[in-house]
């Protein structure tokens, strides 16, 4: 943060400071709200279609994957340990995100994380369900002989 501008009002100074955000996201409403991460959730299927993805999904499939996103993200870090990332001042923010999942991984019971895989496989069959085509793998994966 740095200053911006000081100005003098009668026996004051006021200050105004300025802080630049490696990120924004801006809701207008319920931004937490089910009915918006379902919002989210079935506009980012869609756009899948943009690159050649066909997709058909429905209101119970996606509050499905909704509801598997978020018991996902139920085994999310310890709010102490996100402070600790977040203080990283060397790190940018992509760089804490990247940390943070390499801690979260870490900080798992071998029980949680087993939870954690099978919700991986159960959302990725779920959506691999309302897809028409495979998505083609780039060259760079390895080739089944």
């Amino acid at each position: 943060m740095e200053v911006a501008k000081e100005e003098r009002v009668d026996h004051f100074i006021e200050t105004y400071y300025r802080a630049a955000a490696e990120v924004f996201e801006f809701v207008h409403g319920e931004g937490g709200s089910k009915g918006y991460q379902e919002q989210r959730m079935g506009d980012s299927l869609q756009a899948l279609g943009l690159l050649g993805i066909k997709v058909h999904v429905d209101e119970p499939t996606i509050s499905k994957m909704v509801q598997l996103v978020n018991k996902m993200n139920q085994s999310a870090l310890k709010p102490n340990l996100e402070e600790k990332i977040a203080k990283l001042e060397s790190v940018d923010f992509v760089g804490k995100q990247e940390i943070a999942k390499l801690v979260n991984l870490l900080s798992m019971s071998d029980k949680q994380y087993e939870e954690w895989v099978n919700l991986q496989k159960e959302f990725r069959e779920l959506l691999k369900s309302v897809t028409a085509n495979q998505v083609e793998l780039s060259t760079r994966q390895h080739k089944t002989k």
